[in-house]
């Protein structure tokens, strides 16, 4: 995976996972489906999730939350308006800003 350098020295991957269009089932998400493409994204070297509160009405932010446990909450940045987080630490890294 080709990677990007932020600003802050920071290594994002070049393409990022959008949980905008997660797969859903009935009008929710298909929470089994989403986390084998999650999981799949991050083990082929994936680090950048984008996400937001209005994406599936809300559910998609907890869903992450709920996925990303153990090894995969330590390997992946989230985005949320232009601002990236460190999921472990929940703390703001700062603007994108990719080199």
């Amino acid at each position: 995976m080709q990677m990007r350098k932020t600003n802050n020295g920071d290594e994002l991957s070049a393409l990022g996972f959008g949980a905008m269009r997660l797969p859903t089932k009935n009008g929710m998400i298909n929470k089994e489906e989403a986390k084998k493409q999650i999981y799949y994204s991050i083990d082929h070297g994936v680090n950048f999730i984008d996400t937001a509160f209005p994406y599936h009405a809300g559910s998609s932010e907890s869903f992450l939350g709920e996925i990303l446990q153990g090894e995969y909450k330590e390997k992946v940045k989230l985005c949320y308006n232009s601002i990236y987080l460190s999921y472990a630490s929940h703390t703001s890294i700062g603007s994108i800003g990719l080199q």
